[in-house]
């Protein structure tokens, strides 16, 4: 029985590139997407996608989770880690960086949900 697809946002680093270990160790493929591909394939993990991938865009989300399943099969998982965080004193924060970290921690998992 082949196992069903796990995607993951935001899999470039941290806690997303160790769950990517431990799926792929347990024979799940992987859609692994993030804004850097190139840290993504430096990952080295097997039966993988690596794709990059804007959460905040809609359409090239819904794209890349095509594009994996149609390789994989239909998805079973998704890990909606994708994050941006700006650190710094808040009203020193540009309005630019709130929008982004709205965009990207908000309606980047609400795009993910509704594509999956």
């Amino acid at each position: 029985m082949t196992k069903p697809i796990v995607i993951i946002t935001g899999s470039s680093s941290g806690i997303a590139d160790a769950m990517a270990k431990i799926f792929s160790e347990a024979g799940y493929p992987l859609g692994l997407f993030a804004r850097k591909k190139d840290a993504i394939e430096a990952l080295g993990i097997s039966n993988s996608m690596c794709l990059s991938v804007d959460v905040t865009n809609l359409d090239a989300l819904a794209d890349a989770v095509h594009q994996a399943e149609n390789r994989f099969g239909h998805t079973d998982c998704l890990i909606n880690n994708a994050g941006y965080a700006k650190l710094g004193d808040f009203c020193e924060t540009l309005h630019d960086e709130h929008d982004r970290m709205i965009n990207v921690n908000i309606l980047g998992v609400i795009n993910g949900i509704e594509v999956v």
